[in-house]
């Protein structure tokens, strides 16, 4: 009997021993074919980028596709390629990038397809550079020639240059929409903003086309300030004397401030 038991083990080791290395042949055998010719991505195009460099994106997402170290199955395979890496990659490279995607061009196409879909610059932030953000305030790139004509308002402050890079940071999330609302409510009440100037973390102050400035607060309403601001410049104190305004200050609710 134990002879027995000893010749049950020492076959029961041998069909493990055998069924591993038929796993080990069969798992290196799917790993091969991931790497066959038919089944490797071989050309990345872009759509969809205009001021983006088409070579940069592809040469972006190449590397990505053949990043080093130890891959078991290809980066490459059109059916296993790391497509949510490859988004968080192109995204972290180019600020610009607001949406991104890829996909292959069709079931067994060899191409993959980055689409793009680029920030519009709305304002300037300038410090000691300028620089340009969309319409919530995201900073994406240094002002250049197109951004700076497309840009409709300069901010300056609520950015600690000294704290890192300004490409990638965000002017006042949560409150820079209200500030836009707020400029947009002040023009037909007599200030036409061009710069936003950011006091501290309560206050900001718009510069006015017509000369003067006009101080608000981030929590403000904006419809009773646009109201005040209309009322007060058609007072008798100042609608005969505009043009020697220095500021309006607006954030004492329905007490209005000014200076000539």
């Amino acid at each position: 009997m134990p002879r027995l038991a000893a010749r049950r083990r020492a076959r029961n080791a041998l069909t493990a021993a055998l069924a591993v290395v038929c796993l080990l042949l069969l798992g290196g055998g799917g790993a091969a074919l991931t790497h066959m010719e038919r089944l490797t991505i071989a050309d990345i195009q872009v759509r969809g980028a205009s001021q983006l460099a088409h070579a940069a994106l592809a040469s972006r997402a190449d590397a990505e596709l053949n990043k080093e170290g130890f891959h078991l199955l290809s980066r490459k395979n059109i059916f296993l390629y790391p497509r949510s890496e490859l988004e968080s990659s192109l995204r972290a490279t180019f600020p610009r990038i607001r949406t991104v995607s890829v996909a292959r061009d069709g079931l067994l196409s060899r191409t993959l397809v980055v689409s793009v879909e680029e920030r519009e610059p709305f304002a300037l932030w300038c410090g000691r550079e300028c620089y340009v953000m969309d319409r919530v305030g995201y900073v994406f790139a240094e002002a250049d020639g197109a951004g700076t004509r497309m840009a409709t308002l300069v901010f300056e402050g609520g950015i600690d240059e000294d704290n890192g890079p300004v490409v990638g940071s965000v002017l006042l999330p949560g409150a820079f929409e209200d500030v836009r609302a707020m400029v947009a409510a002040l023009a037909p009440s007599g200030c036409k903003g061009e710069k936003i100037v950011v006091l501290d973390d309560i206050d900001y102050m718009v510069e006015c086309a017509e000369g003067f400035d006009v101080k608000v607060s981030f929590v403000s309403d904006i419809e009773q300030t646009a109201r005040n601001l209309a009322l007060s410049l058609s007072s008798d104190a100042l609608a005969a004397s505009v043009e020697r305004l220095e500021y309006i200050d607006l954030r004492f609710g329905n007490r209005v401030y000014y200076k000539r």
